[in-house]
């Protein structure tokens, strides 16, 4: 039986620097060419498709725990993002994307008035 959901959600971890926004997914085992990655404002998307081993004689499992099908994870990011200077690297299952921040906010004090 498949006990996987019919749209796979990889693990994601999402972080700040000073000057850009970090996006790590876990997604073992998919060639980087069949991953696609679009940003449209705030909002970050991952999704591609893990396929079975071509190639491979019928096999008999006792055991499926490594989901296969087309995975999709939607992220609302923390920061504006300038897409255009986007990079993303593929190492060990792992993808990082790097979203360098649209334009740094300029601080402001406030001035607290007790009363």
């Amino acid at each position: 039986p498949r006990f996987c959901a019919p749209i796979i959600e990889p693990p994601v971890d999402v972080y700040e620097t000073e000057d850009e926004v970090v996006v790590l997914i876990e997604i073992a085992g998919i060639l980087d060419e069949e991953v696609q990655v679009e940003v449209d404002g705030n909002t970050l998307t991952v999704s591609g498709e893990r396929r079975p081993a071509g190639g491979q004689p019928r096999r008999l499992y006792s055991q499926i725990e490594i989901c296969q099908g087309p995975f999709q994870r939607e992220l609302f990011l923390p920061a504006e993002v300038n897409p255009d200077e986007a990079r993303a690297s593929y190492n060990a299952g792992m993808l990082e994307i790097g979203l360098p921040k649209a334009g740094q906010k300029l601080s402001r004090q406030v001035r607290i008035v007790a009363r």
